[in-house]
């Protein structure tokens, strides 16, 4: 298992938001979260990245455990992430936007870099001077994915990928997710679009107020009226 998530709690100040969640990805594998807004994905995110470290309980990345290390030490080890809100640097343009988070190209040369960024995202290529202030949300969607990639992440945390974004960025942002799963890169993909999770995901986890409270493969929770209904308002 590449990522193991083992009773993990977390708090903001006070406030109990995490209580005891266990999530594994395997190696090249999608694995969905999905939840109604303020339930707890993007804190268990932010968990897994150490922005808002777990209290209690363990994460471990290839067999290390990660909960105790700063963001930047976590990030070094693998792990890329896709902000929900994208955070692209709004100063810098869409080049420097890639150059600062691009680490070469990858194991043997056939990894991510810039380049093959912008051939995924053709827009980005016609952009490529623009400060990240003056694109669309689809460009600074593509921008955001574009920078996980380019640090050549053993894994992939998309927090929300399909927000706010035109069915058409939408399809292309799902190409894109089924690309990289069909070179088995693993993904952990957090959202609230349950057709867009079912379409890509081959494990399937629903959280409500800080817990889990469903596991199991896409077709198991299309068919439970009962738990989309209840969890996801379906």
């Amino acid at each position: 298992m590449i990522l193991e998530i083992d009773n993990v709690h977390t708090y903001y100040g006070d406030s109990h938001v995490l209580h005891g969640v266990s999530v594994g990805v395997n190696g090249g594998e999608v694995v969905a979260l999905l939840g109604r807004n303020g339930v707890g994905k993007t804190t268990l995110a932010r968990s897994i990245m150490g922005l808002t470290p777990a209290r209690r309980g363990q994460i471990t990345f290839r067999n290390e455990e990660i909960a105790r290390l700063q963001p930047t030490q976590i990030a070094r080890r693998g792990i890329g992430l896709v902000p929900q809100g994208r955070f692209v640097f709004p100063s810098l343009t869409v080049y420097e936007n890639l150059m600062v988070a691009s680490r070469g190209d990858g194991e043997h040369g056939k990894g991510w870099n810039i380049e093959r960024v912008l051939d995924v995202f053709p827009p980005l290529r016609q952009r490529i001077n623009n400060r990240g202030s003056a694109l669309s949300g689809g460009e600074q969607q593509m921008l955001a994915i574009g920078r996980a990639l380019v640090t050549n992440p053993s894994l992939l945390v998309m927090d929300e990928p399909s927000e706010g974004l035109a069915p058409l960025m939408v399809r292309e942002v799902g190409k894109l997710v089924q690309t990289l799963k069909e070179q088995g890169y693993p993904i952990f993909l957090i959202e609230q679009n349950l057709a867009f999770a079912l379409e890509h995901a081959d494990v399937v986890y629903v959280m409500s107020k800080g817990t889990i409270v469903f596991r199991g493969a896409p077709a198991e929770l299309e068919r439970n009226d009962a738990v989309t209904a209840q969890y996801l308002g379906i």
